[in-house]
């Protein structure tokens, strides 16, 4: 039986100038983010980054880390705890771990994600990219709307008429590697962002042995 889903928000007071303020959920996917409002009515929503907390005088407790990778905050306005489906969340990475050298046509790394509604329109500024080892470049990019491009390592290895899915914000999210060899052999991320949010994940693909003869 699944746990019961609870939410809290725990407060303490250090001192006159200082109060720390923890949101806590159980039971429940993904953890929950902090909402501040500015009034009842307010609307624009404003990112928190370390500048912008600054700015409105939070610190961070000593030693914290963002569980989503310092993703920034959505922060409006009165305090609030939600727990809720993310704008932009990758559900399933599946890259194959072994694959032998010229024994294989394609080797397909697929990167499976969910969209809130207002991420899955026009103007979401949605966008897919592959990246591999620790290359700051993408080998892959992909916008809804336009044609795939392969970059890098990958140019003119992949099938770029490759459909995941029929769906129009999802359709081109994978990698479809033709007859991979050993120099492809590395760790591949998968980056979905939009203009509000971000996820990523990555896995190691390895590419072994030798041609045969």
């Amino acid at each position: 039986m699944a746990s019961p889903s609870r939410f809290e928000i725990l407060q303490s007071r250090h001192d006159a100038d200082t109060i720390n303020i923890t949101c806590v959920a159980s039971g429940v996917f993904p953890e929950p983010k902090v909402f501040l409002w500015k009034h009842p009515d307010a609307v624009n929503r404003t990112k928190l980054n370390d500048t912008s907390l600054a700015d409105l005088g939070i610190t961070m407790l000593p030693g914290y880390a963002d569980p989503y990778h310092k993703r920034m905050l959505c922060l409006d306005g009165s305090i609030s705890c939600v727990a809720g489906v993310r704008c932009v969340q990758i559900t399933d990475l599946r890259v194959p771990s072994l694959v032998r050298n010229g024994s294989a046509s394609h080797a397909l790394l697929d990167c499976e994600y969910s969209l809130s509604q207002e991420e899955s329109g026009p103007n979401s500024g949605l966008v897919v990219k592959w990246f591999f080892n620790d290359s700051p470049s993408p080998v892959y990019q992909w916008i809804p709307g336009k044609h795939p491009q392969d970059l890098d390592i990958l140019k003119g290895r992949l099938n770029l008429d490759y459909k995941a899915s029929n769906h129009k914000s999802t359709m081109h999210r994978a990698l479809y590697i033709n007859n991979p060899t050993t120099e492809l052999s590395g760790n591949y991320k998968c980056v979905v962002s939009t203009f509000d949010d971000e996820d990523f994940m990555n896995k190691k693909m390895t590419v072994f042995g030798e041609y045969p003869p």
